[in-house]
C-alpha cells in the first residue's frame, strides 16, 4: 500500500514540475522527491529481503534441529533392531542346533540299521523312520523356522530354491507314509497316481515340494472322516523342450468348504505374498506357507470345493527331467510275462482304476473285481488268473476270508494281500499269502513282489542289500586316513564312531576344542571331523588355533548342527576345508572322505 502512495506522490510532483519548470526551486524539489522515492523503494525492498532471510534462517535452523533429532531416533531404533535381530537369530540358531543334534543320532542309527540284515518288513519300517526323519528335517528347515522368523518379524522367504535331481515317486510315497497310520485308524484310503509320461527323476527342490504336500495332505486328513484322499500328478509341456509343468491335485471326499469361506480363502491367497504371514488368519498359516513355496517354484494354488462334496487343491511347479539315471524299478520287465492275468479285488473303484493303469503300463492284463464273492465266481470259470492281489478290508468278505477260500480250491495261484498300516489281522494266517504289502503300496515294492511270484520263488530279491550298502569295510584301505572326531554329544560320538568303524577306520574322539588341541599337539591326524558348538573352546576357535600353530596341517571338516544361513561361510572363513550339516547323510559323509583322502595321500 505504501508503494502505491509513493508512486502517486511522485506522479503529482512530476506533473507540477512540467507546469512550473521555470521555478528552479520547484525543479530541485522534484529531483529531491524522485531521489527520496527511489531511496524509499530500495529500503523497503532491502528491509523485506532481510526479514525474509531472517525468517528462512530461523526455519532452516528449526528444520536442522528436527532432522538431527529424527536421525538420532532412527539410529537408536536401528541399533535396537539390530540387537533384537541378533538375539532372535541366536535363539533361532540354538533351537535349530538343539533339535538337529538328537535328530542326527536318530537318523544316523536308522541309516546304520538299514545296512544290517533285515527282512522286507523291517526294511520298510526302517525306511519309513528315515523318511519321517527327513520330513521332520524339512519342517525344521522351513516350516518351524519360517514360523519363528515370521513371529520375530524377519523375512524368511528370501532364499533360493535347491535345484537337484530327486525321485518323484519316492517323494510322494514318503509323504504318504507319514499319514498312513492315521489314515488306517480313520478308515481312509490313501492313494497316488502319477502320469505315465512323467519321468521318475526330476530336477527341483524336493524338500519344499514335500513340505507343500505334507501341509495340504494334513489339511485333507483333518476334514476327511470317510472315503479317500488321492494325490494325482500329470505333466504339461511348456515352451522350452527340456522343461515342463508338474500339475498336482490333492482330492478328498471330506466335508468340503462353504462357498463364502472358500471365496475368502481364495481372496487371501491372491494377496498372500503382499501380506505378512501372521495376518493370514482365514487362510491358515500352513496354506499360506504352501502358497509362498509354490510361488517360489513358479506356480500358485487353486482350490475347488463345495460343502459336503469334498475338496480338490491344485498347484503346479516348473521343473525339468533329471540328468541322473532313473530308478530301475519304475518299470516292470519280465521276460515272457506280457499279458499275464492279474485279478485285482477291491471295493474301492479309485484304487482299482489306479492299479489297473499301473499293471497295463507293465504290459500285464488286469481283471477288476469289487468283492470277494465276485472273485470266487470268476475263479469258478475256466480262465484262471496268474496272480491275485486283494485288499484286506472289504464288506461282506474280507481279504483273509477270500484268500482262505482260494487256497482250498486253487492252491497254485499266488496271492498278495494289501493291508492298512498297523492292521495285523493276517498275523495268524501268514501261510496263505505269498506276500503282504502295507498300504499305501509303493509302486516299486509292488513291482518286485509281482516279479518274485512269476519267478515262482515267492521271496524278496536278495540284490537289495548288496546294492544299497554304502558302508564297505574295505573303504579305509582304499582311502587311508587318520581321523579325529571332535564332538561333545555322547550319542553323536557313538554314531560317528560306529559309522567310521564300519568303513574300517579307528578314529580318536575329543569332547572339546581344548581336548582337540591337546591331542593334535602330540599326534598327527589327516582329517578332523569338527563340531562347532563345544564346551570350553568351540570348533571355530580350535580351527583357528590349529591353523596358527601346527606345521603339518590336517583337513578340517565342519560336522555341525549349525545349519542357518551364513554358518557354512563362517566355518570356511575360520579355516575349515569343508562342511557337513547334521543330520549327516551316510552317502554325503562317504563322498567327503573320498574327496579329501586323495589330496591327503598325494602329500604323503
Amino acid at each position: 500500500m505504501n508503494r502505491i502512495y509513493i508512486i502517486i506522490i511522485a506522479l503529482v510532483v512530476f506533473f507540477l514540475g512540467l507546469f512550473y519548470w521555470s521555478v528552479w526551486w520547484l525543479l530541485v524539489g522534484v529531483l529531491a522527491a524522485i531521489w527520496f522515492i527511489v531511496y524509499r523503494l530500495h529500503r523497503l525492498r532491502m528491509d523485506k529481503s532481510d526479514a525474509e532471510k531472517e525468517e528462512l534462517e530461523l526455519q532452516l535452523e528449526e528444520r536442522t534441529d528436527q532432522l538431527e533429532a529424527v536421525k538420532n531416533k532412527e539410529r537408536k531404533t536401528r541399533q535396537q533392531a539390530d540387537r533384537e535381530t541378533k538375539t532372535k537369530t541366536t535363539i533361532l540358531a540354538k533351537i535349530s542346533h538343539e533339535i538337529r543334534t538328537p535328530l542326527n543320532g536318530m537318523m544316523g542309527m536308522a541309516s546304520l540299521l538299514s545296512e544290517t540284515n533285515l527282512n522286507a518288513e523291517q526294511k520298510e519300517y526302517t525306511q519309513t523312520i528315515r523318511s519321517c526323519g527327513e520330513s521332520l528335517l524339512a519342517v525344521i528347515n522351513e516350516i518351524l523356522i519360517a514360523d519363528i522368523l515370521e513371529f520375530c518379524k524377519v523375512d524368511s522367504f528370501k532364499t533360493e530354491l535347491e535345484q537337484k535331481d530327486f525321485d518323484l515317486y519316492s517323494c510322494i510315497e514318503e509323504v504318504l507314509d507319514m499319514f498312513s497310520g492315521k489314515a488306517a485308524e480313520e478308515g481312509l484310503e490313501l492313494m497316488y497316481e502319477i502320469g505315465n509320461n512323467i519321468p521318475s527323476q526330476i530336477n527341483g527342490d524336493s524338500l519344499r515340494l514335500r513340505q507343500v504336500l505334507m501341509n495340504l495332505l494334513s489339511n485333507s486328513m483333518a476334514f476327511t472322516h470317510r472315503g479317500e484322499i488321492v494325490i494325482r500328478v500329470h505333466a504339461v509341456q511348456v515352451e522350452k523342450i527340456d522343461e515342463f509343468e508338474l500339475c498336482f491335485e490333492i482330492c478328498d471326499t471330506g466335508i468340503g468348504i462353504e462357498e463364502e469361506k472358500l471365496r475368502k480363502i481364495l481372496q487371501d491367497l491372491r494377496y498372500v505374498n503382499a501380506a505378512p504371514i501372521t495376518n493370514q488368519v482365514e487362510t491358515g498359516l500352513g496354506l499360506t506357507i504352501c502358497e509362498k513355496l509354490v510361488n517360489l517354484m513358479g506356480g500358485h494354488i487353486e482350490i475347488e470345493s463345495s460343502s459336503g462334496k469334498g475338496t480338490v487343491v491344485k498347484f503346479a511347479i516348473k521343473t525339468k527331467t533329471g540328468t541322473q539315471l532313473q530308478r530301475s524299478d519304475t518299470g516292470l520287465t519280465i521276460p515272457g510275462a506280457e499279458g499275464k492275468k492279474i485279478m485285482l479285488v477291491d471295493n474301492n473303484s479309485t484304487n482299482l482304476g489306479i492299479m489297473k493303469t499301473i499293471l497295463e503300463n507293465w504290459k500285464l492284463t488286469p481283471v477288476l473285481v469289487n468283492s470277494g464273492k465276485q472273485a470266487l465266481n470268476l475263479l469258478a470259470g475256466a480262465d484262471k488268473p496268474d496272480l491275485i492281489i486283494t485288499d484286506m478290508l472289504m464288506p461282506g468278505m474280507n481279504g483273509i476270508e477270500l484268500s482262505q477260500s482260494v487256497r482250498k480250491e486253487y492252491p497254485e495261484i499266488p496271492i498278495i494281500l494289501l493291508s492298512p498300516a498297523g492292521n495285523e489281522q493276517w498275523k495268524n494266517q501268514e501261510g496263505i499269502f505269498n506276500a503282504i504289502l502295507t498300504k499305501p503300496v509303493k509302486r516299486h515294492i509292488l513291482g518286485k513282489n509281482i516279479v518274485n511270484q512269476f519267478r515262482n520263488d515267492g521271496k524278496s530279491n536278495g540284490d537289495d542289500k548288496a546294492n544299497s550298502q554304502k558302508l564297505r569295510s574295505n573303504f579305509s584301505s582304499e582311502y587311508p586316513l587318520r581321523i579325529l572326531i571332535a564332538e561333545d554329544d555322547l550319542f553323536n560320538q557313538q554314531l560317528a564312531l560306529r559309522i567310521l568303524n564300519k568303513l574300517g577306520y579307528d578314529p580318536k574322539i575329543a569332547a572339546s576344542g581344548k581336548e582337540v588341541l591337546e591331542i593334535v599337539s602330540h599326534n598327527q591326524y589327516d582329517l578332523i571331523l569338527m563340531d562347532v558348538q563345544m564346551p570350553e573352546m568351540d570348533g571355530l576357535e580350535a580351527t583357528r588355533m590349529i591353523r596358527l600353530c601346527l606345521t603339518t596341517q590336517p583337513v578340517i571338516i565342519a560336522m555341525t548342527a549349525n545349519a542357518m544361513q551364513g554358518d557354512r561361510e563362517e566355518c570356511l572363513q575360520s579355516g575349515m576345508d569343508d562342511y557337513l550339516s547334521k543330520p549327516v547323510e551316510l552317502q554325503e559323509l562317504v563322498r567327503i572322505l573320498e574327496r579329501w583322502a586323495l589330496p591327503v595321500n598325494e602329500k604323503v
